[in-house]
């Protein structure tokens, strides 16, 4: 970096050199400021007459941006930020902020009294802006180009828009259902709400035909219907934030016709940092359940780009039906639920995150250490002694194993991609087994013990798999102990069975869910309607709702 001049990182166009890298190279290695600040434009809330707009610091560089608008300094409304690392040291950080800003306005930027310029990706829209001119750069051009079959797909989302416009899309995954869209769904179906909501699922799934006798409106993934009521959509719903949920076509192709928002309901509760995943997704509603998890999402120095305008505090949709089934089901399992690891999975499916099988599975440090619990016989001796029994469940993605993995046949081993109710699966435990799953979060918010196998957890979070540790440690934050082999998976399983758990961890388990009241469907869906309107913050005081639960 020496011999490169500054002259030079600031005009260098190639290479995927963006804004981000020439000011951190630039802070990191010539303590230099671009002569001009970046400022860019993000998104658009029409409905609360809002812009939001970020710019680029370097390194441990820090200054304030301050906006203008009409002459006079505008306050910043919900900031937060994501930051980005290189050989351990902070490269870049990129804030965002809101700006109140309505037809007719003009806005313009000062850093440190220097005039910032205004941008849109790319392209240049100079240091002073009005409103239209800003609204009308968010707008996506046409596609050009398109194939005929992407024409002809094209030429029906338009024609099918009486059909769908404002309607509200529902899913899961593509090839099954049983998540929170599918227990919001039915919610808005008792209420007499679903009018004009559809949800989406393989025709192949083995939950269409159960959802078609109650009565669900279903559209079949990646049909005709389902992109024009998607690409028509006021709303799009979902439990998973996968490409393929958002984008069942190309976005390069379609994007211009889409114009729903994306409420993300969650698949589990987020314990590991995922904001390197989720930063990248155009999440409008977040659903939290736990004030730490809220917290961990919006805070403004958290690493996720949301903040109490996205995030919910409300509890899952799924939970209102968990608690409910836990009232009349007499749990008598021990539930043994790993969860997948990244490296022992080959290519996956993109259309539906299914992944292929490899070679050296009996060998891993994870076959090794589950199936040594499995077969212990003091397993079977602790089952026989306590009158339960034990439930094997690994994720749908390691799932692809149970051939390869020598299971006692007096083991209950499950298959969830043969249709079973995952929620029928954790009523019935009196006691979970896991390592890093937050399915079991379910067995926790029913308040009941969970113990953490956690044979290899500086591998589990080297960086192979998609998630790194958050602000969840499970020995300081867990419902119940972390353990390193498998006699002591045993010891503590018969500790919890014959009441000797120690009290520490019923405490966190029963304050940390403030909602198991059974409307955590209504809360969601009352957020999503407002959605449309001018509302800016949905959960202003994370530490109020944790102090006074429903």
């Amino acid at each position: 970096m020496e011999y490169i001049d500054i002259e030079t990182i600031s005009e260098f166009e190639l290479a995927g050199c963006t804004e981000e890298h020439k000011v951190a190279l630039l802070a990191m290695y010539k303590d230099q400021r671009r002569e001009s600040t970046a400022v860019y434009l993000q998104q658009i809330d029409q409905a609360s007459g809002q812009m939001q707009f970020s710019y680029f610091s370097g390194g441990n560089d820090r200054f304030p941006i301050r906006p203008f608008v009409n002459g006079q300094e505008a306050k910043m409304h919900l900031p937060s930020q994501r930051s980005s690392t290189f050989m351990g040291a902070t490269y870049f950080t990129q804030h965002f902020f809101w700006v109140s800003l309505n037809e007719g306005d003009t806005i313009r930027f000062e850093a440190e009294g220097a005039p910032c310029r205004i941008r849109r990706r790319r392209k240049a829209i100079g240091q002073e802006a009005n409103w239209l001119t800003l609204r009308d750069a968010l707008v996506q051009d046409a596609p050009r180009n398109v194939s005929p079959e992407h024409q002809r797909l094209r030429d029906f989302v338009l024609e099918s828009q009486d059909k769908y416009r404002g309607c509200w899309v529902l899913m899961d995954r593509d090839d099954r259902a049983d998540d929170n869209a599918e227990h919001l769904y039915r919610h808005l179906m008792r209420q007499g709400q679903n009018g004009n909501v559809w949800f989406v699922l393989s025709r192949q799934s083995g939950d269409w035909d159960r959802l078609e006798r109650e009565g669900f409106k279903l559209l079949a993934f990646g049909s005709d219907d389902h992109i024009a009521a998607q690409m028509n959509a006021s709303i799009l719903a979902s439990s998973h934030a996968d490409d393929y949920v958002l984008w069942p076509v190309p976005k390069a192709e379609f994007g211009d016709l889409a114009k729903y928002e994306f409420a993300f309901l969650q698949h589990g509760v987020t314990m590991n940092d995922l904001s390197a995943w989720l930063n990248r997704k155009p999440i409008r509603l977040f659903v939290a359940s736990t004030p730490a998890e809220a917290a961990a999402i919006s805070d403004a120095g958290s690493r996720y780009v949301f903040s109490n305008r996205e995030v919910l505090l409300s509890g899952f949709p799924r939970h209102d039906r968990l608690l409910s089934k836990a009232r009349k089901t007499v749990p008598n399992s021990i539930l043994i639920m790993p969860t997948w690891r990244k490296y022992l999975s080959g290519g996956g499916d993109v259309t539906g995150m299914r992944w292929t099988k490899q070679d050296n599975f009996s060998e891993s440090v994870f076959a090794r250490n589950w199936s040594a619990i499995l077969n212990l016989p003091d397993l079977a001796h602790l089952a026989e002694r306590h009158g339960v029994s034990v439930m094997f469940v690994p994720h749908p993605n390691m799932a692809i194993y149970l051939p390869d993995m020598a299971i006692p046949g007096w083991i209950e081993t499950v298959d969830v991609r043969d249709g079973f109710c995952y929620q029928d699966l954790l009523v019935r435990a009196c006691v979970a087994v896991t390592d890093y799953s937050s399915a079991l979060m379910e067995v926790a918010f029913l308040q009941r013990p969970v113990i953490y196998f956690q044979f290899d957890f500086d591998e589990f979070f080297a960086g192979d798999h998609i998630c790194k540790p958050g602000y969840f440690s499970f020995e300081r934050d867990g419902f119940g102990p972390v353990v390193r082999n498998p006699e002591d998976v045993i010891a503590q399983l018969d500790a919890a069975l014959s009441g000797r758990e120690d009290p520490v961890y019923a405490a966190r388990r029963d304050a940390a869910f403030p909602f198991r009241d059974g409307e955590c469907c209504e809360r969601v869906r009352i957020a999503i309607e407002q959605l449309s309107g001018p509302r800016q913050v949905l959960a202003p005081d994370h530490a109020a709702l944790a102090a006074h639960p429903a």
